[in-house]
């Protein structure tokens, strides 16, 4: 009904799926290049022209008065807060450091020295690297 043939899959080179034997070539009627070619360049100007042009004189001070108020309120709204943030920040640190400094609350300990911190850091590191060994002996066991 339709027209169409049937293929053999005994035989998938007989069917001819890619032979172009007796078709004409497919021509365009109009080049697109060409015109892909002149959009190009007068998008180019237009880009470049508008990159020169001083917007902002056309658009005058009115236009942009409430946007330029209301950004610098924000702007000084921001910069107080910023202040107030890094004060506070400064008041905090200063607390634990002072804390720091006094001795500890549990039985009038003084800090750590250099040595204690390199010994506890060692054994932590030792402990990691054992627990990982254990974990990759788990591994294989399974």
């Amino acid at each position: 009904m339709g027209g169409g043939r049937v293929l053999s899959l005994e035989n998938p080179q007989d069917a001819k799926l890619f032979d172009r034997a007796g078709l004409p070539p497919a021509v365009a009627r109009e080049p697109l290049w060409q015109w892909l070619l002149i959009a190009g360049m007068a998008l180019y100007l237009l880009d470049a022209a508008s990159r020169r042009v001083a917007w902002d004189r056309f658009l005058g001070n009115e236009f942009g008065s409430n946007v330029r108020k209301r950004a610098a309120a924000l702007t000084a709204a921001r910069g107080g807060a910023a202040i107030a943030t890094v004060d506070k920040l400064r008041r905090h640190d200063s607390g634990i450091e002072q804390r720091l400094d006094a001795p500890a609350a549990t039985g009038g300990l003084d800090r750590l020295s250099t040595d204690d911190a390199r010994a506890i850091i060692k054994a932590e590191a030792e402990r990691r690297k054992q627990a990982r060994a254990a974990a990759k002996l788990s591994l294989i066991d399974i």
